[in-house]
């Protein structure tokens, strides 16, 4: 009995206190016109419009927030773990000029990659903090350039991944030929609620950008369930018991 009692004391608390497994959910994936069309979209500027299954985000004014969709409510896990969000688009090439950013907000701060025309194909990671329906751009450093862009008219696939963490942000940008990951010092709060953010770049007349598919993921640790967590003090205190049992046993002198 004693023998069998102790891997299974250790399979309960190994299974107790595994690290929590990560839950990922696609909070939209559709065409341009059906993100224009999701009642949890907003426009807090401008005036966006749909061309066939597209979606037209005119950017006139730098710093405007074009358009904001909501990744999670308020959620509750430890500080060590991070959270991840994934933004994969189809973006067609609508004016010269074409550099959308594409950001994750806590309602105050930002953080988030842009996908560039210039040079020849460019992405930087952008930090910043909300002011009114502003971003207020603190840095801009580039990530990798040289990526290659399409004319006016063709589509590109990018991918924009953040991964919010207790003292940093990871922002990896990847379209075409370019694909790199860096490290941002920008701290979100990683329990407040989270929202996907589409800003304008600069105040050149006539860039529009124009989204054709999105899908916006987020991934948050899943948390231990309670029961779990019984089990854990289960096969503590069972395994501390036969621990007191053995040792009472070996200590009692013989008759």
């Amino acid at each position: 009995m004693k023998t069998r009692l102790l891997p299974v004391l250790l399979a309960m608390l190994g299974a107790a206190i595994a690290p929590a497994a990560a839950l990922a959910v696609v909070v939209f994936d559709g065409t341009g016109a059906e993100l224009s069309a999701d009642p949890e979209t907003s426009f807090p500027t401008g005036a966006p419009s749909v061309v066939g299954s597209a979606l037209d985000l005119p950017a006139p004014i730098a710093n405007e927030i074009l358009l904001v969709y909501p990744l999670a409510d308020a959620l509750s896990f430890a500080a060590g773990d991070g959270v991840l969000a994934t933004f994969t688009l189809t973006l067609n090439r609508q004016s010269d000029d074409f550099d959308p950013v594409f950001l994750v907000t806590d309602g105050i701060e930002a953080v988030g990659g842009q996908v560039g025309d210039n040079p020849n194909g460019s992405a930087r990671l952008i930090e910043g903090a909300l002011t009114g329906d502003s971003v207020v751009i603190e840095s801009d450093p580039e990530i990798f350039t040289g990526a290659g862009f399409p004319a006016i008219g063709e589509t590109v696939d990018a991918t924009v991944e953040i991964t919010l963490g207790g003292a940093s942000s990871d922002v990896r940008v990847a379209f075409l030929a370019g694909d790199s990951t860096v490290t941002s010092t920008q701290i979100l709060d990683r329990t407040a609620e989270l929202s996907f953010l589409v800003v304008a770049n600069s105040n050149v007349e006539g860039e529009v950008y124009r989204i054709e598919s999105a899908t916006l993921e987020i991934e948050v640790p899943e948390p231990v369930p309670p029961a779990l967590l019984a089990v854990g003090a289960a096969a503590l205190a069972l395994g501390s018991r036969a621990g007191r049992r053995r040792t009472a046993s070996q200590n009692k002198i013989p008759s």
